[in-house]
């Protein structure tokens, strides 16, 4: 891939077990929200090397915007004058999903445009000669870009009749977003919003149903985990727990249910699914802490703190989105979390200022 050098640059908690830096290519790579509401997303891509797949620094890149219905991709530094097209694939070899497809132009761009379709999590902009039929006929993927991130998949946003949509938030990778070198960094403000909010108090059960904590040791980190939250604003968010002996993680019953189970995707930490209305009205929410890692509620070493992780958790449930940026590794919303960890436990300033902005001070 010939190489131009510019100088420039879519609901769960992050495993983030050790270090984790920050990759110093252009552009930042994480998720950052999508909903439906106008919110757009931005994924970016990059060329790798196939042989151990890292970002080939100074190499070929390209960002994708993208929302819950359409897509813009601006490439650059790719081969000139050649037919690439940009796919979605989700492990089904030799299957892809074509969003659209554009000839770069003399200095390396490319720009495509068009509807968002559904399909897997990965994005790739491959050489056109390479696809036919909604098939990868060929494969040169030193000539291709690559996803840094995962595509927040559009499948977790979805109507669900009666003027009610449904947002579930998981983890899609373990790195952080990279430094941006192109542009002066700017203070993040380390808190995002959902555009959704509780309009009135609400309750919330918890199934207490795992096996190496008892039931009262749960409620005992449950129940400061969203009186830490209601504590910071005027607007009284929380009546307390009840019993929901029937309630089922992830059906939209009315019920704001915590409880422990395995979650099908390697990596997740806790995923938490909100109910809203286009006007932006919460209705309920669901969190599941996932019983591949073990769990504890004294900050244990080897454990996860459930404390710690619901404190994070409740945050979807009551409208605030994770941050990612290194700045804001401080604060409850930070998208990564670690065995052991505890300081999600008290809400930082960030979360203070975006749980305002919701519900007042």
């Amino acid at each position: 891939m010939r190489k131009i050098f510019l100088g420039l640059i879519l609901v769960v908690l992050f495993a983030a077990i050790g270090t984790v830096t920050a990759v110093k290519y252009p552009g930042p790579a994480a998720f950052n929200g999508l909903n439906h509401q106008g919110q757009a997303s931005q994924l970016y891509l990059y060329e790798k090397d196939p042989s151990d797949w890292t970002i080939v620094e100074g190499g070929a890149w390209g960002k994708m915007t993208y929302s819950d219905d359409k897509f813009v991709f601006n490439g650059h530094g790719i081969e000139a004058g050649t037919d690439y097209t940009l796919v979605r694939y989700a492990e089904d070899w030799p299957n892809v999903v074509v969003l659209g497809d554009g000839t770069s132009s003399e200095d390396g761009a490319v720009h495509i445009m068009g509807e968002m379709s559904d399909g897997g999590q990965k994005v790739w902009l491959v050489l056109s000669s390479d696809v036919q039929d909604g098939k990868l006929v060929g494969w040169h993927p030193s000539e291709y870009l690559f996803e840094y991130n995962l595509i927040e998949d559009t499948s977790y946003i979805k109507y669900e009749g009666n003027g009610i949509y449904s947002y579930t938030h998981l983890a899609k990778d373990n790195q952080a977003k990279p430094v941006n070198p192109g542009k002066p960094v700017k203070s993040a403000a380390c808190y995002k919003l959902m555009r959704a909010e509780w309009y009135v108090s609400f309750d919330y059960a918890v199934n207490a149903n795992y096996p190496d904590i008892t039931p009262e040791d749960t409620l005992s980190v449950i129940q400061p985990a969203f009186y830490e939250w209601d504590f910071h604003t005027g607007f009284s968010l929380v009546n307390g727990v009840i019993s929901a002996p029937d309630a089922v993680w992830g059906n939209y019953d009315g019920v704001n249910l915590l409880t422990f189970g395995d979650y099908s995707q390697d990596g997740v930490i806790a995923v938490t699914k909100t109910w809203y209305t286009r006007a932006g009205q919460i209705l309920d929410f669901d969190i599941m802490f996932d019983t591949d890692f073990a769990w504890a509620t004294n900050g244990s070493g080897d454990k996860m703190d459930l404390q710690n992780i619901a404190t994070h958790e409740i945050g979807h449930g009551i409208g605030l989105l994770d941050v990612y940026q290194n700045e804001c590794s401080e604060v409850t919303m930070y998208g990564y979390g670690s065995y052991g960890e505890t300081k999600k436990q008290t809400i930082e300033q960030p979360d203070i200022t975006g749980l305002q902005k919701l519900y007042g001070v």
